[in-house]
């Protein structure tokens, strides 16, 4: 039998399972149903607080997360979207921006160059 003195030792998890070895329906009241539900539910919590902590991250950031993931990309889409970034040196957002300008304006020069000589190789079509 679980005494007060026994409880106080155990760690959370440790103590949800001597609770639901002992829980009894029976003789259960409605509260400790509700008690020992919305206890298992704070320890669940609690690891996700944890890391939240551990790294630091607040609420927007949290949220900003929810919103790319709910674009259906992954977890996984999103550390190797990371890698990618590293990979290139582009991991903070003005560095990418930079990037992705300077290839937008190379590849419009190519593409202009391309029709420079699409338009000489009509003109030689045409003169000979």
């Amino acid at each position: 039998m679980l005494t007060a003195a026994l409880m106080a030792k155990m760690d959370d998890d440790h103590l949800v399972a001597a609770l639901h070895a002992e829980f009894d329906p029976i003789v259960a009241t409605d509260v400790e149903i509700e008690l020992l539900k919305r206890f298992e539910a704070c320890i669940k919590h609690s690891d996700i607080t944890d890391l939240v902590e551990e790294h630091e991250i607040n609420a927007e950031e949290v949220d900003a997360l929810g919103k790319a993931l709910s674009y259906g990309v992954g977890i996984a889409d999103l550390t190797g979207c990371v890698a990618i970034l590293e990979e290139f040196s582009a991991i903070e957002p003005a560095a990418l921006r930079a990037k992705l300008e300077r290839a937008d304006k190379f590849y419009d020069i190519a593409q202009e160059a391309g029709d420079a000589f699409s338009r000489l190789s009509e003109l030689v079509a045409e003169t000979n």
